[in-house]
């Protein structure tokens, strides 16, 4: 693990949702993770290619398998993924960044 899971002091839960052939939510799993939540507004341009503002960031240490289908839950409140970038260092990857909306 990364030095950076010493600053992962929040807990946030990915939340996958199972949906059925119409699109209505079946059921869901949640995960808790460690991770370092930043609310603040960014620019950013998310999956389709769009200039959007985020409103906040998550950041996992080390590599993540989260998704852009997935959300991620804190303080009661479900929130998009609108971005994802990993960072690394040589051959790791140091962090997994989520922005959110």
């Amino acid at each position: 693990m990364s030095m950076f899971s010493a600053y992962c002091k929040d807990t946030v839960v990915i939340v996958t949702e199972v949906k059925d052939i119409y699109g209505q939510i079946e059921s869901e799993t949640t995960e808790d993770e460690e991770a370092r939540i930043t609310e603040k507004n960014y620019m950013v341009r998310n999956f389709e290619g769009d200039q959007v503002i985020a409103k906040g960031k998550v950041e996992f240490a080390g590599d993540n398998d989260i998704t852009a289908d997935k959300k991620i839950r804190y303080s009661g409140v479900d929130y998009l993924i609108i971005k994802i970038d990993k960072h690394k260092v040589f051959t790791d990857i140091l962090k997994t960044e989520c922005y959110i909306q």
